[in-house]
């Protein structure tokens, strides 16, 4: 069983990006219970991109999903309704306008500004 030593499991990158491994990145962070940062880089919008917004009960704070894609407003919109349950405090991101960045801010109670 992975789960105890997930337990201790500090920083995840996650480097591929198909859709096939979204059940056992959830099961992964269901497991690691102080996990601080996730990192997902990306040059383009993906599918597993979208399944990353519906990841539940994760409580790393920090998340970057930069490196060279800028977010949409609509993908603000969305990813900003998937932190609400998500115990985020720092955010990396490229977004296209300050509009999505205003989404972002308000809807991360727990972000630092």
């Amino acid at each position: 069983s992975l789960g105890p030593s997930l337990k201790r499991l500090y920083s995840l990158t996650v480097s591929s990006y198909t859709d096939r491994f979204y059940s056992r990145l959830q099961f992964l962070l269901d497991q690691s219970v102080h996990l601080y940062q996730l990192t997902i880089p990306q040059h383009a919008s993906l599918p597993f991109q979208l399944l990353l917004f519906k990841i539940t009960n994760v409580t790393f704070r920090k998340l970057h999903l930069g490196y060279y894609y800028y977010f949409n407003e609509d993908e603000c919109i969305t990813l900003s309704d998937s932190l609400l349950d998500i115990q985020c405090q720092t955010l990396y991101i490229w977004v296209k306008n300050r509009e999505g960045i205003i989404i972002l801010v308000k809807s991360m109670i727990k972000v630092m500004v």
